[in-house]
């Protein structure tokens, strides 16, 4: 009975959790923070020097917004080749090629070589990496801080990059103005090299990755790489818990991004909202972010991990429903916007950082990058999708209409949670030995 006390009295205290005693996993968390900040930056600072010094258009801007966004993609190839090498290598390696190449941009400046194609193909090649470096990153944690504390770590680690999304790109436009966009991108590389340093100094050894003879062995490379993205597409899948979370994530993602296709269609022409308070209406996000990412643990841990999810899934749709349900006043409109953003935001964090952890959790290590990978893929990959969908529904039917209707969609999700075995875990499940490679 002592030993569950303590127990319970060392989970009622987040930040003493072991996460902060483990050196290895505060090097990691800073060299995240480093490397998300460098990316909110550059959010705002990358479009603002192609206008300054490229005289870039809303096409040119267009096109750079597509290249660094494509890779996305590629969430579900790189998982293959992060679980055949070791993931701490290829984490100092994506970001040491991300900061060059950031570092480059200024040179390229200077010399008066910088186009945008060029710049578009830097931004096309960063993103590349990222994929990598997200894709190893996720399916480093569990080997580092061990499955049991996943939930604590990936808090920690969605509250740096909450803050990030927060004050970065704000921070980004002050430095242009400041000191000119050439120089902010200079600060950009610095903070990514800091984040090299970082995860440099990390001492945790890793071992290196089995790699037995499986189906796909002695196959050609185009149909051995398929071959495996397969092995992580059928874990996920056919997982009694992970299969049916799988499907609740892809259609709240999809119903999500009909949202964001249709907001401001609706802010502008329904709710005849001036542009210069748009914007204001998305205020609550960062700060809600923040909120959700510290919030996820302590109420994963009085609710439980599928709790956690449902109420985070439930609670996202609710906010969303007070979009169309805003009056034209914009008195009133303009509050409960800034609430919807708010609550999705912290909702939204309390339902993916458990679902992350879960995710971890649940798969056997030399499954991790797949399927991580595919998860990745299938949250933000299939998202054009439901923009699409979005678009063309708001043609038929009208915004308000059709925003109902992806409110509809996204109450789908927390109602598959609610008839699937995740709302009943209170601990996330193990993985299953033996599984196929």
């Amino acid at each position: 009975m002592a030993e569950r006390t303590g127990k319970t009295a060392t989970r009622r205290r987040p930040f003493s959790a072991p996460v902060w005693r483990n050196r290895d996993f505060v090097r990691l968390w800073s060299g995240q923070a480093f490397s998300q900040f460098g990316n909110h930056v550059s959010t705002v600072v990358v479009p603002l020097l192609a206008i300054e010094t490229l005289h870039a258009g809303v096409g040119d801007l267009g096109l750079l917004g597509l290249l660094s966004k494509l890779p996305a993609l590629l969430y579900i190839v790189a998982g293959v080749s992060i679980d055949r090498m070791r993931k701490r290598p290829t984490l100092i390696v994506t970001n040491l090629a991300r900061a060059v190449l950031l570092l480059m941009i200024p040179v390229e400046v200077a010399l008066g070589v910088l186009s945008i194609g060029l710049l578009g193909a830097t931004l096309l090649v960063s993103a590349v990496l990222t994929v990598w470096f997200d894709t190893a990153y996720l399916s480093y944690l569990p080997g580092l801080v061990g499955r049991e504390h996943l939930v604590e770590a990936n808090s920690r680690m969605e509250s740096a990059r909450a803050s990030a999304q927060l004050t970065g790109p704000s921070l980004g436009g002050v430095l242009v103005q400041a000191v000119t966009a050439p120089v902010a991108i200079i600060l950009d590389g610095l903070a990514v090299l800091a984040s090299v340093f970082m995860l440099g100094r990390i001492r945790h050894k890793e071992p290196v990755p089995e790699r037995k003879p499986g189906p796909t062995s002695g196959q050609r490379w185009p149909r051995r790489v398929w071959g495996e993205v397969a092995a992580g597409i059928r874990f996920l899948a056919r997982h009694p818990v992970l299969g049916p979370l799988m499907l609740a994530i892809t259609i709240n993602n999809v119903a999500w991004a009909a949202e964001t296709t249709l907001y401001v269609i609706y802010l502008v022409s329904v709710m005849d909202l001036p542009a210069s308070l748009v914007g204001l209406t998305l205020l609550g996000a960062g700060p809600g972010a923040v909120v959700g990412a510290l919030a996820a643990g302590p109420v994963a841990r009085r609710i439980g991990l599928g709790g956690a999810i449902w109420s985070g899934l439930a609670g996202f749709c609710l906010a969303a429903l007070l979009i169309p349900l805003a009056p034209p006043a914009v008195a009133v409109a303009l509050p409960m916007l800034i609430a919807a953003s708010f609550l999705m935001a912290s909702s939204g964090q309390v339902c993916a950082i458990n679902v992350e952890s879960m995710c971890q959790s649940a798969t056997p290590d030399h499954l991790l990058g797949r399927v991580n990978g595919a998860f990745r893929f299938l949250c933000v990959g299939l998202a054009p999708l439901g923009a699409l969908g979005g678009g063309l529904l708001g043609v038929a039917i009208g915004p308000r209409a059709a925003l109902f209707a992806a409110v509809a969609g996204l109450a789908i999700a927390p109602a598959l949670v609610w008839c699937s075995p995740v709302r009943r875990l209170t601990e996330p499940p193990r993985p299953v030995e033996g599984t196929a490679r």
